[in-house]
């Protein structure tokens, strides 16, 4: 049985943000990775609490990444540092 991996949908806003923070070509591979492994397991992150829809949370390096998923996407609302 194949897995189906979830599109990844980014917010205009938080790739604008992400490219204001100017990444560095290694910290572009780390979130590429990271959004990919996500597509898969989006349980890596961990849940922000008392933010409706859920919204969750994971780190690559000095970016944070804040998402949603459903069973098609992986809905990504924030790139950047804080």
């Amino acid at each position: 049985m194949s897995r189906v991996l979830r599109e990844i949908v980014i917010d205009p806003v938080a790739f604008q943000r992400m490219i204001g923070a100017k990444p560095t070509d290694e910290e572009r591979n780390a979130i590429r990775n990271i959004l990919t492994d996500l597509t898969d397991d989006p349980q890596l992150g961990y849940e922000i609490p008392f933010l409706k829809p859920r919204t969750y949370r994971v780190d690559a390096g000095r970016f944070r990444i804040h998402y949603s998923f459903d069973d098609h996407a992986l809905h990504v609302g924030f790139i950047g540092v804080y």
